[in-house]
């Protein structure tokens, strides 16, 4: 969006180290948006080495807390 005719987009030591490019003195850079992943964690209903639902002694779903990453 800030420059739709960009074709090669990098940051400043990904120009100088990779590329061996120098950016000129004056020059104005855009941003980079990039994703940032992150971990949580989610209570989901235990399975067994089948993928059948395990159940408690009540007749109810077993939960269990799993970390995914986002």
């Amino acid at each position: 969006m800030q420059k739709p005719d960009a074709s090669h987009v990098a940051g400043f030591n990904d120009w100088r180290d990779n590329f061996k490019r120098q950016v000129m003195k004056g020059e104005k850079g855009i941003k980079i948006l990039a994703p940032a992943p992150f971990k949580t964690k989610k209570m989901i209903d235990a399975v067994d080495a089948d993928g059948k639902p395990v159940f408690d002694g009540n007749g109810r779903r077993k939960k269990e807390e799993k970390e995914i990453t986002v």
